[in-house]
């Protein structure tokens, strides 16, 4: 299994075999034996709709072999269906299949077709943000790295704890405790005699945090955003003190040391959506409805109009309603979440070749909520000259 990128695109678009398999399928995470077989179920099932449509095609049973074969060494591995994101991809052509994870929900859909349906994965790849995630705490704080795709343990080796950190003996350190607090010149807990003001000095805490705070900006790409994570004290502490230039408004409170980083992913990539992505888009729809307003020969929302300027290199942008939030997912959850919708099969089928084509001349390929559409329809087109 391999995560989508552009290399990998790359690759399916000059595949020469054809006819090709596109199937997304919506899996559960979770690997219990109900989950297990309902993702059994929708393979089997899409599959299925897949051969259905090999006949019109002129191929034979040949491709559809290969698929099942394929197929069937995943179908009872449980280890394959542990390390799951929300979605499923499958190409297939003779004598390839291949199969990506992607990183957010998608409805159920099989297509045949003389090149894979790509269209919602060319909007991934313009989505794609490298981050950070910093789990603060007391003890054991973690730094990870991630994309929209995949979140995992950073190379970044941060101490463990203060006393690490600072060279801090606890015996040491409890004994000078118990002396100030006996100290006749100071009161209870640090402050001093007079006035009740606290110590200047910096605790232990905000000491070791600035510790971690020079190993963040010395060992990372300062270029990168980086997300908090932890109690809402220690957020704010590092805030604070941090001299990190790229920390997101954003935050997750909790206590997120002992969690699966698949388990972090979901969560942090809500928030990368929201702050870096969802600004993007507007930046974009923003810009066609300027161009509409005041140049329309630099717009297109028919389909003959944008494929022709597609075809040529004219598309500088182009807005695909091929995005809903719901929660009517396969995934056991009480909020909304980002899914990729497909149109109508015809539909399905140009749109995903005006995509192609944006994409191969180095266009943006944007997939929008319905609703989020500087127009009525599924198609909108900034263009280039």
């Amino acid at each position: 299994m391999e995560y989508i990128d552009e290399k990998a695109v790359e690759k399916l678009l000059t595949e020469e075999a054809s006819p090709k398999i596109t199937i997304y399928l919506p899996v559960h995470t979770s690997s219990s034996p109900p989950h297990l077989t309902e993702n059994q179920i929708r393979l089997k099932n899409l599959f299925n709709t897949a051969r259905e449509q090999l006949p019109k095609h002129g191929v034979g049973q040949q491709l559809a072999d290969e698929l099942h074969d394929a197929l069937q060494e995943i179908y009872d591995n449980l280890k394959f269906w542990e390390q799951q994101t929300p979605s499923l991809l499958i190409c297939a052509s003779p004598g390839s299949v291949r199969m990506f994870h992607i990183a957010i929900d998608t409805e159920p859909f099989a297509i045949v077709d003389e090149q894979y349906h790509l269209a919602p994965v060319l909007g991934l790849m313009n989505d794609t943000r490298r981050y950070y995630v910093l789990a603060l705490a007391q003890q054991d704080p973690v730094m990870y790295e991630g994309d929209l795709h995949q979140l995992q343990p950073s190379s970044v080796q941060l101490p463990a704890s203060a006393e690490i950190a600072l060279g801090i003996d606890e015996a040491n350190q409890r004994t000078e405790h118990q002396s100030s607090v006996g100290s006749a010149g100071r009161g209870m807990n640090g402050f001093n005699g007079r006035g009740g003001a606290r110590s200047p000095e910096p605790s232990d805490r905000e000491r070791y945090f600035r510790k971690i705070d020079a190993i963040v900006n010395d060992k990372l790409d300062r270029n990168l955003p980086l997300l908090l994570a932890g109690t809402e004290t220690d957020i704010a502490l590092f805030r604070r003190l941090s001299r990190y230039p790229h920390i997101l408004s954003s935050e997750l409170q909790g206590n997120y040391i002992a969690v699966q980083p698949k388990d972090l992913l979901g969560k942090a990539s809500a928030l990368i959506w929201l702050e870096l992505i969802e600004p993007e888009h507007q930046a974009a729809i923003e810009r066609f409805e300027r161009l509409q307003g005041s140049n329309t020969d630099k717009t297109a929302v028919d389909e003959a109009t944008i494929r022709k300027a597609a075809g040529i290199g004219r598309v500088e942008t182009l807005l695909t309603s091929l995005l809903r939030r719901t929660s009517d997912t396969v995934q056991d959850s009480l909020h909304d979440v980002l899914r990729i919708t497909f149109p109508p099969t015809e539909l399905c089928r140009s749109l995903n070749q005006l995509a192609v084509d944006v994409w191969r001349n180095q266009g943006r390929v944007l997939c929008l909520e319905p609703q989020k559409m500087p127009v009525r329809g599924r198609l909108a087109a900034s263009l280039r000259y």
